[in-house]
């Protein structure tokens, strides 16, 4: 174990974490001789990077609003992955449910090897067609139905409606939170909303439930940089993910490069997942529901986080239109 309790640094949500502490995790999971942590990124900053002298590891903190049930449900679908991907996985995903050492339950898992792509390059084509690569390969893994992880039999649980149904009842509690967490949707927002996802439906036709990931960024791969471009070689920030329409997952790495004023890579994103998976009648309407639909979420957290993303935009609808509007035109007809 490392000596004494000198303090190993401070970590955002989880607070301040001596060494001694981390030591006795790392020996409680045979992880090896406890050497030195620093923070990662993540929304919640609740990941630390761990070095023992068996290896390199990820430990995520269940701290509000992260609970064990979320670190649970990552846990399955990392699981699931692990099985039937070549991209690596961070697993074994081990968690531990007590509150010793840190006061919190804690997740730790391998950390993934690799890079990410040099942010000049990561606006361009390359790691945009890297990345639509990668997306199909997460459309491989395929469930026996639509919905949603369940605690209680540790496995997908389908709704009770039909998929067109399930996905409005998604939309409304997510309207809803945005009105519990910030301000309600004013009514051009709500039409804008309405609108596209009505559109969506109509157009959902049938599909094989796929695992859908949520946040298909470059920040949530690693890869390498190889004689014919970039290569993203694995995944992590599976626990947002569900069964359903593998389209859904299409719509974050459409709309986010457009944020940061890089249509290529967007483009090249969704010219390289088509030529992997060629889409299904109907694809163009569905995902123009999906894209409002990411960014509704994108607004909910952010505003809820009192996050400066928007411009100074206090409806959704004055700053979604003219990313909405890049975004169709790249989806095209």
């Amino acid at each position: 174990m490392a000596d004494g309790h000198q303090a190993a640094g401070s970590f955002r949500s989880l607070g301040t974490i001596s060494a001694d502490q981390f030591a006795r995790a790392a020996d409680r999971h045979a992880l090896g001789h406890f050497l030195s942590a620093q923070p990662l990124g993540g929304a919640h900053g609740n990941n630390v990077a761990i070095r023992t002298d068996r290896g390199n590891w990820v430990l995520r903190g269940a701290v509000s609003p992260v609970d064990v049930a979320c670190l649970l449900r990552e846990r399955f679908f990392a699981r699931v992955l692990s099985r039937r991907l070549h991209l690596a996985i961070p697993w074994p995903y081990v968690v531990d449910a007590s509150t010793d050492p840190f006061g919190w339950p804690f997740a730790v898992m391998p950390r993934l090897v690799g890079d990410r792509p040099d942010p000049a390059d990561e606006g361009g084509g390359p790691a945009g067609a890297a990345l639509g690569r990668a997306a199909a390969e997460l459309h491989t893994v395929s469930f026996p139905r639509i919905g949603e992880w369940n605690g209680d039999q540790d496995d997908i649980v389908a709704p009770a409606q039909s998929p067109g149904d399930w996905l409005m009842q998604r939309v409304d509690r997510l309207k809803a939170s945005v009105a519990e967490t910030s301000s309600p949707l004013d009514p051009a927002s709500v039409a804008l909303v309405d609108r596209r996802m009505a559109t969506a439906v109509e157009h959902l036709g049938t599909f094989e439930p796929t695992y859908v990931h949520g946040d298909v960024t470059a920040s949530n791969f690693v890869g390498r940089s190889t004689a014919s471009g970039w290569e993203f070689t694995g995944v992590f920030d599976l626990g947002g993910g569900h069964a359903g329409d593998p389209d859904e997952d299409l719509a974050t790495p459409v709309w986010w490069p457009l944020y940061w004023n890089h249509p290529q890579a967007a483009q090249a994103f969704l010219a390289a997942y088509r030529a992997h998976r060629p889409p299904r009648p109907g694809q163009a309407e569905r995902l123009r529901g999906y894209v409002v639909l990411s960014m509704l979420t994108n607004w909910e957290f952010g505003r809820r986080q009192r996050f400066n993303w928007y411009g100074g935009a206090e409806a959704f609808a004055e700053w979604a239109l003219p990313l909405l509007k890049a975004a169709d035109a790249i989806i095209g007809p």
